[in-house]
């Protein structure tokens, strides 16, 4: 695999992986479009959920797991929340809003319950877009706020 967002989005995935404060990563923007997709010069949008976003804020270093760093930026994009701007060895460019996992804004991502997935799912695939399918982990009845779900 010489693709280098591909090995890029692999090394993302290993690094939520291996993150206990973060709770998913959701590519956004033109690469998450498969009507009209991206072309080879659009960068990588991320949203990552993470329960600590101000970690992520003080400095650059943990960029360093998804490859080499040439040039970090980070930018307040309001409410509260930090986008980074990060241009990596090769010329791939990412951009990546840390969020609170506290419900804010993982709340306003749409479901569904099961027995609807016949009506939902051909409508939002229809729509372009891409779906992921979880599975409740938690009893809702005991839990405070958001189900524990697992995809």
């Amino acid at each position: 695999m010489n693709d280098p967002l591909a090995l890029l989005e692999a090394a993302i995935v290993d690094w939520a992986a291996s993150r206990d404060d973060v709770r998913g990563v959701i590519v956004v923007g033109s690469r998450a479009r498969s009507i009209q997709p991206a072309d080879v010069l659009s960068d990588l949008d991320l949203i990552a959920f993470t329960t600590t976003p101000e970690v992520y804020r003080i400095g650059a270093n943990w960029l360093d797991a998804w490859g080499e760093v040439w040039a970090p930026a980070l930018s307040p994009i309001g409410h509260g929340l930090w986008e980074w701007l990060v241009l990596l060895a090769g010329g791939v460019k990412v951009d990546v809003v840390l969020t609170p996992a506290d419900g804010s804004l993982a709340e306003m991502l749409a479901g569904f319950p099961y027995h609807q997935i016949e009506r939902y799912l051909p409508r939002l695939v229809n729509a372009g877009r891409k779906v992921a399918v979880c599975e409740q982990t938690e009893d809702p009845d005991p839990a405070k706020g958001n189900v524990k779900r697992h995809v």
